[in-house]
């Protein structure tokens, strides 16, 4: 028979081989002696450190997510409350950065000392959004005269809350070593809005 009658004989398709359980079983040991029997395969053991190391990946990626919200002291008489820091530094404040300010109000005050930034914004109902950014070593005083008081967290921040009878709003809370204040005359969701704008 010539080659080209031989290749001619051949079939087109060729039925795929069946192997025995056994046949792979030793396929396997084959495998594995030619990688210096260093069996790869993933045991309870194994599995266990692959999960703890997530976990304690998990958990370090999320406290260096969250800001650092720092424990702080609220003094109060009838008249007047007081808020700092336990442990402060008389660090500079390099910037402050408002994202968010509702429609119709102009900055009016920007005031800039090498340890706390002031602005205030106006408009043409005269009235104010006043936003400061203090050293952590700052004592920030409110008025306590008639206020409702209440914490929230928010992102790992606790931010003290104080509304007066007459509608304004003081926003007091800390973050990366410096103390925040907003007040204003506005709903609940425009002066978080504000709060969650300002770095």
């Amino acid at each position: 028979m010539s080659f080209n009658d031989w290749a001619a004989a051949i079939p087109d398709i060729v039925p795929e081989a069946e192997y025995t359980a056994k046949h792979e079983k030793w396929l396997k040991i084959l495998f594995n002696k030619m990688r210096n029997n260093r069996y790869h395969t993933l045991t309870s053991r194994n599995l266990k450190l692959l999960l703890t190391a997530a976990v304690i990946a998990t958990l370090l990626l999320t406290a260096f997510a969250i800001p650092s919200s720092r424990e702080y002291i609220i003094s109060r008489t009838s008249v007047d409350g007081e808020y700092k820091l336990t442990k402060g530094n008389h660090n500079e404040v390099p910037y402050l950065t408002v994202g968010y300010i509702p429609e119709g109000y102009e900055l009016v005050i920007d005031d800039r000392l090498s340890t706390s930034i002031f602005y205030e914004y106006r408009n043409s109902e005269d009235d104010s959004i006043q936003i400061h950014k203090e050293s952590s070593n700052a004592h920030v005083f409110f008025d306590n005269e008639n206020v409702q008081s209440r914490e929230i967290n928010i992102d790992g921040i606790v931010y003290l809350i104080n509304t007066k009878d007459s509608g304004c709003t003081n926003i007091i809370w800390n973050k990366n070593d410096h103390i925040y204040v907003v007040s204003c005359w506005l709903p609940e969701e425009e002066y978080l809005k504000i709060v969650k704008s300002i770095k």
